[in-house]
């Protein structure tokens, strides 16, 4: 259990970091600093390739085909961590602790829209307000799994995953939600903890009502041009 919980957080991790650096890119654009990037050059490619050159040592000798496989899987894992930011947003972060394959299912389902994944994570959190509290408990244990502690919680967790799964089962039609959370750029510290990192993600996403304000997305951002 201690780690699935930690392969997600390090998802998430990996998407604020992505995050952090698009955001200093496009700060220093703004201020007309740092290098100069060809016209229509998307300042997200440029992220994904600073962090493929970090996690492959040879990613100048990888060939181009397998380059852009190496892409795809790491712009699917933030996609994942983006999904899975926006239900801990909702459900604490013991949502991360619940081995659900349904839930997980729902998370990774690319059908399944963003706004409409909220909206299932508010009914769970409004209308099942036991579940909420089992996850609430759960969240204390996830921040004992991921500083290496005991986890100490009375919560059962078996029951907690069936609450879960009988939630997404048997609930009704929902309308999509028309406000996604926004990413905020502030001045992060380099040196939080996983906890922390994730909660300021959290605490720092404002509800904007137009979509497009909506925080970065992996690969999809405004090209950068001269």
């Amino acid at each position: 259990m201690a780690q699935k919980v930690e392969s997600r957080l390090a998802q998430i991790i990996q998407y604020l970091h992505f995050l952090k650096h698009l955001s200093l890119i496009k700060v220093a654009k703004a201020q007309d600093q740092g290098p100069k990037y060809a016209p229509g050059h998307r300042a997200s490619s440029f992220v994904v390739d600073y962090f493929m050159k970090t996690m492959h040592v040879d990613w100048d000798d990888i060939d181009e085909r397998e380059r852009t496989e190496c892409r795809r899987r790491y712009l699917r894992k933030n996609r994942q961590a983006r999904r899975w930011i926006l239900v801990a947003s909702k459900l604490t972060f013991g949502i991360l602790l619940v081995p659900s394959k349904l839930l997980e299912s729902k998370v990774n389902d690319a059908h399944i829209t963003e706004s409409y994944l909220i909206s299932m994570m508010d009914t769970i959190a409004i209308e099942w307000p036991r579940v909420a509290q089992d996850l609430h408990h759960l969240d204390q244990a996830v921040r004992s799994v991921l500083n290496s502690c005991e986890a100490m919680s009375m919560v059962d967790v078996d029951l907690a995953v069936a609450e879960v799964d009988n939630v997404l089962c048997n609930q009704p039609q929902l309308k999509p939600r028309n406000q996604t959370p926004v990413y905020s750029p502030k001045s992060p510290c380099s040196h939080m903890s996983p906890v922390s990192d994730a909660e300021t993600f959290v605490n720092l996403s404002p509800i904007f009502p137009d979509d497009e304000d909506m925080f970065p997305s992996p690969d999809d951002d405004e090209p950068i041009t001269d």
